[in-house]
This record gives C-alpha cells, structure tokens and sequence, in this order.
C-alpha cells in the first residue's frame, strides 16, 4: 500500500466524519462551509475514484475523475433523499457523511487487496 492512498482514505474518511458531526450540531457558518465544499465537491468521489482505479496514470486525471464522481454522488443522494424521508441540511450532511466515510473504508480494503495479490 503506498502512502497516496493511505493519505487519501484518512482524509475523506476524516471529511466523512466531519460532515456527519457538523450536520448534527450546531457550529458556526465558516466551518460549514469549509467541510460542505470538499464533501460535495471532493471526498466521495476521490474515495470512490481511488478505490475503483488501480492505478490512474496522471494524479490529475484522478482528482477530474473524483471531482465528477463527487457532483454526480451528492446530486443523487439529495434527489433519493427528497424523493424519500425529505431534504434537510442534517440528512443530507449525515447521508452525505456515512457514505464518504463508507467508499473510503471498502476502496481502502479493495485497494490493499488488489496491490496484495499483485
């Protein structure tokens, strides 16, 4: 496992759990903005992206990749989630924030497992 995707995987996973505890409690607007931008925006998709890819050949190609995957995730999951149980700033920055966290445990595992069996 190289030390890339260790980073990556801690820091989406830290962006996760951020969004999560920042959605639940009442924190002032600058830090909401400064997790809600790179959760939107970044962490799903950078988790996703490096997890899926074994080995993207430019890093520019994975942070475009991860940028696109991030819009197309957090656009589906607010359109499940008013669709469903109703749109709030809480259920979509939980929802939001499990599932970062969630990509980036199982590309973690998929990643250490694909460079094991190499």
């Amino acid at each position: 496992m190289n030390r890339l995707a260790v980073v990556i995987f801690v820091l989406t996973g830290l962006f996760g759990t951020a969004a999560v505890v920042t959605a639940t409690l009442s924190v002032p607007k600058p830090l909401l903005v400064a997790v809600g931008v790179p959760i939107v925006f970044l962490a799903p998709g950078l988790a996703f992206a490096h997890g899926l890819f074994r080995a993207p050949r430019l890093k520019e190609e994975l942070l475009l990749a991860s940028i696109g995957l991030s819009v197309v995730f957090a656009t589906g999951v607010a359109v499940l989630l008013a669709a469903s149980i109703g749109l709030s700033r809480q259920s979509f920055g939980t929802t939001l924030g499990v599932c970062t966290v969630v990509l980036s445990v199982s590309g973690y595992v998929r990643s250490a497992r694909v460079r094991d069996s190499e």
